[in-house]
């Protein structure tokens, strides 16, 4: 089949209708054949039957002719009256007869004869004429009516004329032999064109028809058994088996689809492995997307942990400050008593000395809180910094997952934003704590000073007035810084909020992230799974 196989489709299929039709034409052509040779020997049969017929009819002609010559004669040696004329009785037979024989014999030549049939009838119609002669000479001496002329007749008519008319009868009944032969032969002849013609015809028409079986099993065979190659293969392919091909050498469109279908099932297989590989990298992204979500969490619980811890100390701050302020109330007060009295100036410089002891205390602590503050901003600006690289990472991840990950990466995206933001705020936190620390450290130089007045307050009582001046303008220093602190405090707490804020939200988010890494997970396990029904 591989000639076949190189052959189109088209071409075969009109080739073997060709091959059919011709082999339909030559069938035809036997048969018109053989019509043609039958319609000859028919047509040769009818010739041979009209020359016989005209032979016979001419042999009746003879016996005619020869009996109203017998006919007259007899009349006339009777004495029949006018037994010698043309127009009446025997002798007007015998002329009529004669002419029809001459008739006869014209028309018989005019047929389509062999060359023995003619010289026949050629001897056959000069015999005749031989015979008329004599009979004229007959009826001459009879109508001479003379015994002597009788008996001259008489001796012609049973003589001469009797010789003349066997050569013609001889002629004829050979003529009607042979012509009767002749028929014979060509019946023979016709039912032989017949039989032959059948013959032909029949051996023909099966030619023609295991012609057109044979081209019809080869050009069906060329096409159906590679389609049913090909359907195998597809069968096999439906059930989940790809590692089958279909043969593709052949030329023809059979061929061309059978490479079509191997292309096929190659992009098949290519695409197959390629999920498969996808559905595990995608496995492998979702089992480590897991584990991240798992350490931001922590991260944010810790974050959540350590905001607790720094807005309890803000709080703290917060009391020290309120401290602060009523010492420098106090310490106002005391200020007016020094003005009011220069007599009370030694004892309120001892209730100042006391109060400055208790106010540097109470600045030392906050500064020492500062300190505690600014560590614990350290650690909140360290966990912020984690929470952005976590989200770093998980979106990282999430666009390796396509698709699927992109609602991770939304969510990613909100957490960096997050961790962001909390760096921002713990920056200002830390900003704002370095100024209370500057402040507080004024403060203690403030009271320093203040200590310093007071003893020489102590010492020289009459510069108290000066001195109370100087202290009314480091009082209102000191009042001023301490409500800066006050604010400073409180903006740690708002920021300490929004940080506890921002980790819970962080908590939120990273527990969508576990569910979407689970969801992407299951996904790509069921992709193994459906990939793996499939030999690659």
């Amino acid at each position: 089949m591989r000639g076949l196989g190189d052959i189109k489709i088209g071409v075969r299929l009109g080739g073997a209708f060709t091959v059919v039709c011709l082999g339909m034409l030559a069938a035809i052509g036997v048969g018109l054949w053989g019509q043609s040779a039958a319609r000859a020997a028919t047509a040769d049969l009818a010739d041979a039957s009209k020359i016989r017929a005209a032979a016979l009819v001419a042999k009746f002609r003879t016996a005619d002719f020869a009996g109203w010559q017998t006919g007259y004669a007899f009349d006339t040696i009777r004495g029949v009256a006018d037994a010698t004329g043309d127009t009446v009785g025997q002798r007007k037979e015998f002329l009529a007869s004669t002419a029809a024989f001459r008739d006869d014999l014209s028309q018989l030549r005019a047929l389509p004869l062999t060359d023995a049939e003619r010289a026949l009838a050629e001897d056959a119609a000069a015999s005749f004429e031989q015979f008329l002669t004599v009979d004229r000479r007959i009826i001459e001496d009879y109508r001479k009516g003379t015994a002597a002329a009788q008996r001259r007749a008489n001796d012609l008519a049973s003589g001469e004329s009797l010789e003349w008319m066997g050569k013609i009868i001889g002629s004829v009944d050979e003529l009607v032999a042979v012509t009767t032969a002749s028929a014979a032969a060509a019946t023979d002849a016709a039912d032989r064109a017949a039989g032959t013609a059948r013959t032909m015809m029949v051996v023909a028409g099966l030619v023609c028809v295991a012609l057109a079986v044979m081209v019809g099993v080869l050009i069906t065979r060329s096409i159906v058994r590679p389609l049913a190659v090909t359907v195998s293969a597809l069968k096999t392919v439906a059930a989940k088996d790809l590692t089958v091909g279909v043969p593709a050498a052949r030329r023809d469109e059979l061929g061309a689809m059978g490479r079509a279908v191997n292309s096929t099932l190659d992009v098949l297989r290519s695409s197959f492995r390629a999920i498969g590989d996808n559905s595990r990298s995608l496995a492998e992204a979702a089992t480590e997307l897991t584990a991240t979500s798992a350490r931001i969490a922590q991260a944010a619980t810790n974050a959540s942990g350590e905001s607790d811890d720094v807005a309890s100390s803000a709080d703290e701050v917060s009391r020290s400050v309120q401290v602060v302020a009523a010492g420098t109330e106090e310490m106002n007060a005391a200020i007016r008593e020094i003005s009011d009295g220069a007599g009370r100036a030694a004892a309120v410089a001892a209730g100042g000395v006391d109060s400055v002891r208790e106010a540097g205390d109470t600045i030392d602590r906050l500064g020492r809180s500062s300190g505690e503050i600014s560590e614990v901003v350290t650690l909140i600006t360290s966990i912020a910094e984690q929470t952005n690289l976590l989200a770093l990472n998980a979106t990282i991840e999430a666009a390796r997952a396509g698709e699927l990950g992109k609602g991770f990466a939304v969510v990613a995206g909100e957490v960096k934003d997050l961790a962001q933001a909390t760096a921002r705020a713990t920056v200002d936190i830390d900003r704002r704590v370095q100024a209370i620390q500057q402040d507080s450290g004024a403060a203690v130089a403030a009271i320093n000073r203040i200590a310093g007045i007071i003893g020489e307050v102590n010492e020289h009582s009459t510069t108290i007035a000066a001195a109370v001046e100087e202290q009314t303008a480091t009082t209102a220093e000191m009042s001023r810084n301490i409500v800066e602190a006050a604010t400073g405090s409180h903006q740690i707490a708002s920021g300490i909020s929004a940080v506890a804020l921002a980790a819970q939200e962080t908590s939120h988010g990273v527990t969508e992230s576990r569910q979407t890494a689970e969801q992407l997970a299951t996904i790509s396990h069921e992709l193994e799974e459906l990939v793996g029904q499939f030999r690659l």
